[in-house]
């Protein structure tokens, strides 16, 4: 008999305080002021 497994969530924060030369994510550096825009927005989803 196998277990099931809760579901996971994956909620992406692409904001930073700099873009890492090796970072390949979907990120935005030095964009504070939209973050708590793009909180209520996931917050809403």
């Amino acid at each position: 008999m196998t277990e099931s497994c809760p579901p996971g969530v994956y909620l992406h924060v692409p904001f930073c305080a700099h873009r890492c030369h090796y970072c390949y994510f979907n990120t935005y550096a030095g964009l504070d002021d939209q973050i708590p825009r793009y909180v209520q927005a996931l917050r809403a989803d």
